[in-house]
């Protein structure tokens, strides 16, 4: 746990950097809702950091990563800047601590392996259907009112060709994540907030896109990343803060 006059002096340094990151948001006329699409960092944490609010923050660790992201998107020096801003070496999150955490939540979005599925669906039925009304429904109504042909002069309609199902469509980007202990993760498919929060261990996460596929961890030695069906591997050292951009091979 850390000390008090240790806490006075991350409190103290987060008020600096900032009043820097303000600073120098204001000169490139962006706005925090500007910072918060493009870090995935919620504006009410952006507030804190720029205001020194050091209660209304997480662990020091991920409050480190936020600082590095949000100087990265004015294009400072991200890790020079976080830097600045001390953690304790003896910080170490206990799973209970881990879980009683508030998750990050961001704007709820579909993944979009789950709208090519509802696509795929849409046009099975619809092919469905429509060979279901190209069927004759009552075949005798057809037949000569005056006489019956023979049976044997009857010539049977060929069946119909079944449809074929239309095609699942791989997706291009794959990244599987494997959390072998907690850690705050955040996941960007194609452009879009997908996710941001805490992931327990023994949870496996596979995210699918078309374009590209951005994630990023606070505790990346225990996260194992398998990318486009590669071997997994560590995405790196635990307790520090890692980011992975996938992209179709």
């Amino acid at each position: 746990m850390s000390s008090p006059e240790f806490e006075q002096e991350q409190s103290r340094k987060l008020a600096d950097i900032g009043a820097e990151l303000r600073r120098a948001r204001e000169q490139q006329g962006k706005s925090l809702e500007d910072i918060a699409a493009k870090t995935l960092i919620q504006q009410r944490m952006l507030k804190a950091i720029e205001a020194g609010k050091l209660e209304q923050l997480p662990e020091p660790v991920y409050v480190k990563g936020f600082i590095r992201r949000y100087a990265d998107a004015l294009a400072l020096n991200g890790t020079k800047l976080a830097d600045l801003f001390p953690v304790s070496a003896a910080f170490a999150p206990s799973k209970e601590q881990l879980k009683a955490q508030p998750p990050i939540a961001v704007d709820s979005l579909r993944p979009v392996h789950l709208w090519l599925l509802y696509v795929v669906v849409i046009i099975a039925a619809v092919s469905g259907l429509s060979y279901y009304l190209s069927r004759d429904p009552n075949p005798s109504d057809s037949a000569p009112s005056v006489s019956t042909p023979e049976p044997s002069e009857v010539e049977a309609p060929p069946p119909p060709e079944p449809t074929p199902p239309p095609p699942v469509q791989e997706a291009p980007v794959e990244v599987v994540l494997t959390f072998n202990e907690d850690s705050w993760a955040a996941f960007t498919l194609d452009g879009r907030a997908d996710f941001e929060g805490i992931v327990s261990a023994g949870e496996t996460r596979t995210l699918t896109g078309q374009t590209q596929i951005e994630v990023v961890v606070g505790n990346a030695g225990g996260v194992l990343a398998a990318v486009n069906n590669q071997a997994a591997a560590p995405m790196g050292s635990a307790g520090t803060i890692a980011e992975l951009v996938a992209t179709p091979p």
